[in-house]
């Protein structure tokens, strides 16, 4: 038995008042059955499921109609696939029916879409206003860039002073004056009116904010957060800009171009400086210079007729001029001066009291300082004075310590004193400059003088340009360690 069955209407049917009650999610279907290429006649089953695919697809509902009359192809049917089945996505119905009573089912091909009626295309959006109330729409819900001024009531809101017509007022307060000029507001004040919290916006190819103070011996702007540093007021200091901070920065400038701080000083009949640093504090820096990418952070000096230092670091007290730390595997210091004819000096520092002119630790594997000449020239050039090893001592760990020879590191045939060293053992390389001091507990202060060392063993050895030690007594040597 082959059947055929063709989509022949699909509405809803009914009226609509203000009094109705809710129409519910069903709907009538009327359809048109063939049989054998014949009009249809007697009693089916049907089956009706609804996809959202022609083909394949998911089953979005089903529904059973037993023993539904047909007559001439024609039949009407109550379908219902439940509220949720119809959200504005496509759909398709699929048909199952079989003769009473003893049919076997056949499914019918292909599936039905469903097409909506002229007035049902408005309908699919009445539902998102049909839950709007009076002043229920909020500023989220409305389209960014989406309500144009000409839609806005006069006053209502102004976005851009320079982009609306609409009057604005701007009332100063006590001791302060407005003025208009060009795109500029410019905002003025009497000394002691006190105005603060005041907000500007806009848009100018010239100064942004401009304030001058025309006395010479006050501050452009003085600007203090919390309590201060608890140091120093402004009063009795000069300058363009103060900026003060009891927490976080005092002055705090970032930028994605140049510079975030920046710093220009002109000639005058004293000092002046581009940027002046003061730390009055126990623990700190007066600068401080970090990188947290794979650039490194670092101070350049520029300047194309400069025939001086490019940087001079000086104390007049106990302190170091310039300290230099390193905790890793880097250099502490490392300082660098481009210049044509490159005749001064990269460093230069100076001290008139009892501290370091340089002082430069490390704590890593790293050198603290680092001198090198890439043209065959002197890496490293000591004027006046000596070098001073701080700390040398009794077999210190330093550069330069004293070796003792006694009992215990005497060799058994009393020629040899071995050293046993941090900085010397174990190192093969290493270049020793040893001194004869003294002999100790002898009748004699004469040094023993030092016939050469060895390496042997894992250790250096001294020996003696005289007769062999006696382990009874003691001898000191000075040991000068380089390293490779």
């Amino acid at each position: 038995m082959k059947h055929k069955c063709l989509l022949f209407l699909l509405g809803i049917l009914g009226a609509l008042t203000l009094t109705a009650a809710p129409l519910g999610s069903a709907f009538t279907y009327q359809g048109k059955l063939t049989q054998i290429g014949q009009p249809a006649n007697g009693l089916f089953d049907f089956q009706f499921m609804l996809y959202d695919a022609e083909t394949d697809g998911n089953l979005v509902g089903s529904t059973s109609q037993a023993g539904v009359q047909v007559a001439d192809g024609t039949f009407i049917a109550q379908l219902d696939f439940g509220a949720n089945a119809f959200a504005g996505a496509a759909r398709w119905l699929g048909i199952a029916v079989n003769a009473v009573p003893d049919g076997a089912p056949v499914t019918l091909e292909p599936r039905q879409p469903f097409n909506p009626v002229p007035y049902a295309l408005f309908a699919a959006t009445a539902a998102k206003a049909d839950g709007v109330v009076a002043n229920g729409v909020n500023s989220a819900a409305l389209l960014n860039h989406s309500v144009t001024a000409d839609k806005l009531a006069t006053g209502a809101v102004v976005k851009s002073i320079n982009g609306r017509t609409d009057a604005v007022t701007i009332t100063a307060g006590a001791g302060v004056t407005l003025a208009a000029s060009g795109n500029e507001l410019q905002i003025s004040a009497t000394p002691g009116s006190g105005q603060f919290g005041a907000s500007l916006n806009g848009t100018s190819h010239g100064n942004g904010f401009t304030v001058h103070n025309a006395a010479l011996d006050g501050l452009g702007i003085a600007t203090r957060q919390g309590t201060g540093n608890g140091f120093l007021t402004p009063l009795g200091v000069t300058g363009g800009l103060w900026a003060d901070a009891s927490n976080g920065y005092g002055l705090l400038g970032t930028t994605k171009g140049f510079a975030g701080v920046a710093g220009v000083a002109q000639d005058s009949p004293g000092q002046s400086y581009g940027g002046y640093f003061v730390h009055h504090g126990t623990f700190g820096a007066g600068v401080y210079a970090r990188s947290d990418r794979w650039k490194p952070a670092y101070f350049e000096i520029t300047n194309l007729k400069n025939p001086y230092i490019a940087l001079h670091a000086y104390t007049a007290g106990s302190g170091m001029a310039l300290s230099a730390e390193s905790a890793g595997a880097g250099h502490a210091g490392n300082f660098s001066i481009t210049s044509p004819d490159n005749t001064k000096d990269a460093v230069h520092a100076v001290t008139g009291g009892n501290g370091h002119a340089i002082f430069a630790e490390a704590h890593g594997s790293g050198s603290a300082i680092y001198a090198a000449n890439t043209d065959a020239g002197t890496a490293l050039e000591i004027g006046e004075g000596t070098l001073k090893v701080k700390g040398a001592g009794l077999n210190t760990p330093t550069s330069v310590f004293i070796h003792r020879a006694q009992k215990g590191n005497i060799t058994t045939q009393n020629l040899w004193t071995r050293i046993d060293n941090p900085l010397t053992n174990g190192d093969p390389g290493a270049i020793l400059i040893v001194t004869g001091r003294m002999i100790w507990n002898s009748n004699t202060e004469t040094p023993r003088a030092v016939r050469g060392t060895i390496y042997h063993e894992g250790f250096w050895h001294i020996q003696t340009a005289d007769d062999e030690m006696d382990p009874a007594y003691q001898y000191d040597f000075s040991v000068l360690v380089i390293k490779r």
